[in-house]
């Protein structure tokens, strides 16, 4: 391994977003494993149903790990949304279309991750209130954030709105600056699906296989935050 690989891991392995992607794509791979373990247990051979079920609970035991785990590494991450609020709201009367759904989509943001965070010390009692209920919460505040998030990308992509300072961008600056909004959009869109396939709004999904298309549509938006990390390390 060269010195220069070494240092860009290290700073790569050293970033929190770094962490929380990758086991964002364990754990959500390890919901289509216990998925398809789960069809095994069911359907396939008798003599090896006993062993697919327990492989199915093995697997969702583990993705149930990482999912609160990331909650933890995520608490009071909404304070960064705040700020970026607060930089957006400065002047509100010169806000730019694209600012404003930026701004709701922070707005989003916050109640997503401020009801994961009370979802996760009601679970154990730090705070007395319904763990379903600010799942529930924190879900729907998720789902709009997704929606709102692809509709900006969107925008920007198709030139509809531009991104700010982008008449003062060299072709190659242009080009990275593209690069980035597909990617990011590619993200979102992955991850709407994700969430609106759990919420039952994807009526080419069949019931049964949720948490198998959910787990693939995580896997591919925590692969290209991975990359998106690993580009600015």
């Amino acid at each position: 391994m060269t010195k220069d690989v070494l240092d860009r891991s290290v700073a790569f392995f050293d970033k929190s977003d770094s962490r929380d992607k990758i086991f964002k794509v364990i754990q959500n791979y390890s919901k289509v494993v216990a998925w398809k373990l789960q069809i095994a247990a069911l359907t396939g051979p008798q003599a090896g149903r006993k062993d697919a079920r327990v492989g199915a609970a093995k697997y969702r035991k583990l993705a149930s790990s990482l999912s609160e785990f990331r909650s933890l590494m995520k608490m009071f991450k909404w304070l960064k949304n705040i700020r970026d609020l607060r930089s957006l709201l400065a002047n509100p009367t010169d806000m730019s279309p694209g600012e404003v759904i930026d701004a709701l989509a922070n707005v989003a943001d916050v109640g997503y991750r401020v009801g994961d965070n009370i979802e996760y010390l009601c679970k154990y009692k730090f705070l007395t209130g319904s763990e379903k209920d600010w799942e529930s919460r924190s879900k729907l505040c998720q789902f709009y954030g997704y929606i709102l998030a692809v509709i900006l990308n969107t925008l920007y992509l198709t030139g509809t709105l531009k991104v700010d300072g982008s008449d003062r961008m060299s072709d190659e600056e242009k080009k990275k600056a593209r690069e980035k909004l597909i990617l990011d959009f590619l993200k979102d869109f992955f991850d709407l699906l994700r969430v609106a396939s759990g919420r039952g709004h994807l009526s080419f999904v069949p019931k049964p296989a949720v948490p198998g298309f959910a787990g693939v549509m995580g896997v591919c938006s925590g692969s290209i935050g991975l990359y998106q990390v690993w580009q600015k390390a």
